[in-house]
């Protein structure tokens, strides 16, 4: 009976139907019956059904070809989401739902989105798919409202973690989807052959994305621009929507980039870039579906996805770079960098960002997370290097890169010496922006070997060594980097370079060879004067061994082009090398005697000697301080008295001064034939010179000459005092008291006549009343000088005396203390 009256009923309906000749009788037929008649269909009686079906047939025929006939869509929803609702009729309610829904107003469409995402749990798939197919088009119409409360409710949906996830995944290959893309079957392609899935998306997203009615390029543009406009609008967690703003960002239509961007730029600084979540969805984009042989098998070639474009991955790269979450993901890191390199479709801007994120790796990993991968990224750079068809600036970066990489594994530096010596190679080939990445490149692979020893260290010796004359200013300055950060400051070889660049033609390189070379005196000028000569690590080489070393270079660039040749002599070394050679050897001298030397003065330099003399000593008695069969003091004379040859320079002067003086007993008879030679440098132009020959003349004097032959010496200059100019007469005069107070304090008594004594000190002491300062100054230190070991041969006289003519000690002292009430002349008195 029951089923009598439902095919009654039905068969009404079906006549309303059929005589409804206007749309809006059609209309409200439909909107009156079509949802109970849907409820039929869960029939158990056959004919009631397949009446049902017959009437939903017609009703199909009248409503597509009338598309201005609105249907129940409310009414279909509510029994959509109705529990009690059978499978079989939810298929139907979706049919006409799908029809219905974009018939309906824009603003009815909006209004209702949010039941539509209600509707979504617990739905099959393909229905959900349908719903939020249909929803796409609405979400820039929708009101968001800006009172969390009210948003909270109206989008209540996100508290079903399935749904927002679906949800999410679905807005997220709506923004891939390129414009005027369809899931048909292009012409010429079989269907076997499947669908071509564009970049970031996988043939079944692009089935979901497109349906049956793909929306044209306007359509898909405004659905776009409404999913940002929900991204940005509060509703979902910051982490879970910057992806698809990242995505969004890189639409090629101005209004979609614009906006996304805008939203972008709200949230990156808040966003947690190191959430594994938000960056192995990045990967997952940029490299599209990698999997294992073993994994490949289980997903279905339908799902997988391609990799992104190259629009996408210039967005991507930059939130990767600034990710230490990111770098950690090595498998995946060294996958991004290698396609940015290698991979098709790459441009410029791709490669250089793939080397700046090898320059992340290294700062934000750590070296035995990096170790495994180190070889492969060294080797992917070195590529880029040698390809010199790549840009300049690329190359460039690619530099740096390998030094960084070299800079946290050292092993990679260390096992490719030739590489090191090729980036020195490439120096004058280079642009000059190239120059200066091989330059830092360089700089950040030196301490790589600082933990070297033979025969490694040898080769980096070898390195140095064929660098440091190079042509090329910038190799001769890298080398001079690499001598001073390898090795210790009392390595033979290094300190060897650094001493042939102080004497470099470019400035530079000489100033920064002469701040190294003197660094450990200026690093350590607080520590005790007194050192621990059993301390790890020496300042300075032994004197012998650099000696030694020295030589033997010396020799073998007397017989090369590297030889000076200087008037009628050969030097083995510039003047300005030679001469820090000489100093530097004196302060290896002065260390080995237990002293950090100084050289600042002549003052300071003589506060040393009396610990240079025991250790000179030492080496003069001590055959094994013996080089190449002759006393390394030897050796170090000849080399003072090679340079002084060719060149005046008052330091070196110093140096032979105060060697000689320490041991004179031993050396200064070496120069009793050269005192004509010695003369020279008394008269120079050099007022210091002038006070260190003087000085080093009188010793060999008074210790090498006998009583006849020193009167005759002391006859000679007194004339030069009297009659000479003002070089000669202060030269002669400081040697007179050199030589008169070095005669009266040796043990060893030479017989001289006093008169030879008394005439020199009167004709000294007559210039105490001279004009010229440098005279009068010369005259107090010589007649000093004699005072400290014997009276001044004068008659004593009265202090009371008047007399100007300063042959007598009191007429002497009268002056000198008249001199000191000077002010413009005390200073020069009392020193």
């Amino acid at each position: 009976m029951a089923s009598r009256d439902e095919m009654v009923l039905l068969e009404r309906v079906f006549l309303r139907v059929g005589t409804a000749e206007t749309d809006d009788q059609l209309q409200n037929v439909i909107c009156k019956f079509l949802p109970p008649v849907l409820l039929k269909l869960a029939s158990e009686q056959d004919g009631v059904r397949k009446m049902v079906m017959e009437l939903l047939v017609h009703i199909n025929k009248r409503v597509r070809s009338r598309p201005a006939v609105q249907l129940p869509v409310e009414a279909l929803l509510l029994q959509y989401q109705d529990p009690s609702t059978s499978p079989f009729v939810m298929n139907f309610n979706i049919i006409y739902l799908k029809l219905g829904y974009p018939r309906l107003p824009i603003e009815k469409q909006a209004e209702l989105a949010s039941s539509l995402l209600e509707c979504l749990d617990g739905k099959p798939l393909l229905h959900q798919e349908a719903l939020l197919f249909m929803l796409m088009p609405v979400l820039s119409s929708m009101e968001i409202p800006p009172d969390p409360v009210k948003r909270k409710a109206l989008f209540s949906f996100t508290k079903k973690a399935r749904s927002v996830n679906l949800f999410m995944d679905y807005m997220l290959d709506m923004l891939l989807l390129p414009y005027g893309t369809t899931s048909e079957v292009r012409p010429g392609q079989g269907a076997s052959d499947g669908l071509i899935a564009p970049p970031g998306m996988s043939e079944y997203a692009l089935k979901r994305v497109t349906g049956e009615n793909p929306l044209s390029p306007e359509g898909l543009e405004k659905a776009k621009v409404g999913i940002v406009k929900l991204l940005g609008a509060d509703v979902f967690p910051e982490e879970d929507v910057v992806c698809h703003l990242v995505i969004a960002s890189s639409d090629t239509r101005h209004s979609v980039a614009g906006c996304a961007d805008m939203e972008l730029r709200k949230i990156s600084g808040s966003v947690n870039w190191n959430k594994p979540e938000v960056i192995l969805k990045l990967y997952g984009l940029f490299r599209g579906t990698l999997l294992s042989k073993e994994k490949e098998a289980v997903i279905n070639a339908e799902h997988k996805r391609t990799p992104a474009n190259t629009r996408i991955k210039l967005k991507i790269l930059p939130f990767l770079l600034k990710s230490r979450e990111a770098a950690n993901q090595l498998p995946y890191a060294i996958q991004v960098i290698f396609d940015c390199l290698y991979g098709t479709n790459t441009n410029l801007k791709l490669k250089s960002m793939a080397v700046q994120f090898v320059y992340h790796l290294c700062t934000s990993c750590t070296d035995i997370k990096m170790a495994p991968v180190g070889p492969v990224l060294l080797s992917g750079m070195t590529k880029v290097i040698a390809d010199l068809s790549e840009e300049s600036k690329l190359r460039g970066l690619a530099f740096v890169a390998v030094g960084r990489l070299c800079k946290l594994l050292p092993a990679l530096a260390v096992r490719d010496i030739a590489m090191v010596q090729s980036f020195f190679d490439l120096l004058p080939k280079e642009s000059n922006e190239n120059k200066l990445a091989i330059q830092e490149a360089i700089s950040l692979i030196a301490p790589a070997f600082k933990e070297l020893t033979a025969p490694s260290l040898f080769l980096v010796e070898a390195l140095v060594m064929s660098n440091i004359e190079a042509s090329e200013p910038l190799r001769r300055m890298m080398a001079l980097h690499f001598a001073d950060v390898v090795f210790l400051p009392n390595n033979l070889s290094s300190r060897y370079c650094m001493l042939l660049a102080t004497g470099d033609v470019s400035e530079e390189i000489r100033n920064e060879a002469l701040q190294l070379i003197h660094s450990a005196v200026g690093l350590n000028a607080t520590k005790p004067q007194i050192l621990d000569k059993s301390a790890d690590e020496k300042l300075f080489p032994s004197f012998v061994d650099m000696l030694s070393f020295i030589q033997t270079k010396a020799e073998s660039r007397l017989s090369s082009n590297a030889k000076v040749i200087v008037g009628t002599h050969t030097l083995p070394f510039n003047a300005a090398a030679f001469e820090q050679i000489i100093i530097y050897l004196h302060m290896c001298l002065m260390y080995g005697a237990g002293e950090l030397p100084d050289i600042e003065s002549a003052t300071s330099m003589k506060a040393q000697a009396p610990t240079m003399a025991v250790y000179v000593r030492q080496l003069l008695c001590n055959k094994e301080a013996d080089t190449a069969g002759e006393n390394a003091v030897h050796i170090y004379l000849l080399l003072i008295q090679q340079f002084l040859s060719t060149t005046r320079n008052s330091l070196v002067m110093m140096c032979l001064l105060e060697l000689v003086a320490v041991a004179c007993d031993q050396l200064a008879m070496q120069f009793v034939d050269k005192l004509d030679w010695l003369q020279n440098f008394m008269y120079s132009g050099q007022l210091e010179m002038r006070e260190h020959a003087a000085e080093l003349f009188g010793i060999v004097v008074a210790v090498g000459l006998n009583g006849p032959k020193i009167e005759h010496v002391l006859e000679k200059l007194v004339k030069n005092i009297k009659e000479k100019s003002l070089e000669i007469q202060h030269g002669s005069m400081l040697a007179v008291g050199y030589i008169l107070q070095k005669w009266a304090a040796s043990p060893v008594k030479k017989n001289i006549a006093l008169t030879h004594v008394q005439e020199a000190a009167k004709s000294i002491a007559v210039l105490l009343s001279s004009r010229n300062d440098v005279l009068v100054f010369a005259a107090c230190t010589s007649l000093g000088e004699l005072a400290r070991s014997l009276p001044l041969p004068l008659p004593p006289g009265e202090l009371d005396s008047k007399d100007s003519s300063l042959a007598t000690t009191a007429a002497v002292v009268n002056v000198l203390f008249a001199k000191l009430t000077s002010s413009q002349e005390s200073n020069a008195v009392s020193t």
